[in-house]
């Protein structure tokens, strides 16, 4: 059995925007996928920054992925979720958990800023 760790960003009410500003779909995903792309290659140097180390086999496994409007980071060793979330004989090291933490701020400010531009122009028409 292959166990691994992953995590989603999702942005909750992201279905009701996307709705909302179906006009303005195209650009607008493309530049939210450009965001989320780009932070993607920041969270994911992040977690292997806060990954334990003993062999490098953990970090070396830590990927990330856009998935449409959502970003998603993982580890796909099979001991990745123990490191994680730890067990009853080790404590957690949320290497994925604090990578995505820091950076979620980052990552909101960036999409609301793409998206502003994006009403702006159009406005602008």
């Amino acid at each position: 059995m292959v166990l691994s760790v992953e995590i989603s960003i999702k942005i909750n009410g992201i279905e009701e925007l996307e709705s909302k500003l179906a006009e303005l779909t195209p650009e607008m995903h493309g530049r939210i996928k450009a965001v989320m792309a780009e932070e993607k290659e920041a969270i994911v140097n992040l977690a292997r920054r806060f990954c334990p180390v003993r062999t490098g086999y953990l970090r070396s496994t830590i990927y990330g992925m856009v998935k449409g409007l959502s970003l998603v980071v993982g580890a796909v060793a099979p001991y990745a979720i123990y490191q994680e979330f730890g067990t009853s004989r080790i404590k957690p090291r949320f290497f994925l958990t604090r990578a995505v933490n820091e950076r979620l701020r980052v990552v909101v400010e960036k999409i609301s800023m793409e998206i502003g531009e994006v009403v702006k122009e159009k406005g602008e028409k």
